[in-house]
């Protein structure tokens, strides 16, 4: 069983009866209140009859319930540490959207090569006016610089910043502006 997570722990007494030459096989839960539980690792899982919750990692060991003068029936249990799920790191969509801009572009304008060099160069060219969009935002050049923001480490700025970058591209403008 993991950890942090709940169990039915049903233990069965298991007996044969001989009625008289007669066998036969009996089974019967051992649960009520004159059932006696012994758990080999108390510190490793909480009982409440039927359940019982992993607590921490532990090895294979004894669980048992009794009632006076019948045999004790026994159970083993395990508990594992829960597995991490794998983080899948995905690239956000706007590093692709971005390169395909820039590919059509260059259809457009067969002489730009290299983008970093023409797109930095254009973003100081021309500052507007600060926008009252939501998040605010201003143009620099073909971009819409992101205002405000954080990303925990890093906080948004007018102009370039670690959290948004250039910020984000105004097709239309950065067409005509970056062709110059």
């Amino acid at each position: 069983m993991p950890v942090d997570q709940k169990a039915d722990l049903r233990l069965m007494l298991e007996a044969e009866l001989d009625d008289g030459g007669k066998k036969e096989h009996a089974r019967a839960a051992m649960v009520g209140p004159d059932v006696a539980y012994y758990i080999a690792q108390p510190d490793a899982v909480r009982l409440s009859p039927p359940v019982v919750t992993g607590l921490k990692p532990a090895a294979p060991f004894q669980v048992s319930a009794s009632i006076p003068v019948l045999p004790p029936a026994n159970a083993k249990v395990e508990v594992v540490a829960v597995v991490a799920k794998k983080l899948r790191v995905t690239p956000s969509v706007a590093s692709p959207l971005a390169a395909g801009v820039w590919a059509r572009m260059l259809q457009t304008h067969t002489s730009l090569g290299f983008a970093a060099p023409r797109l930095y160069a254009m973003y100081g060219s021309t500052a507007g006016t600060e926008t009252t969009m939501v998040p605010p935002t201003r143009p620099y050049g073909g971009f819409h610089d992101i205002l405000v923001g954080a990303n925990g480490a890093y906080s948004a700025l007018p102009g370039y910043d670690y959290v948004t970058g250039l910020g984000s591209f105004d097709v239309g403008q950065t067409n005509a502006l970056i062709g110059q």
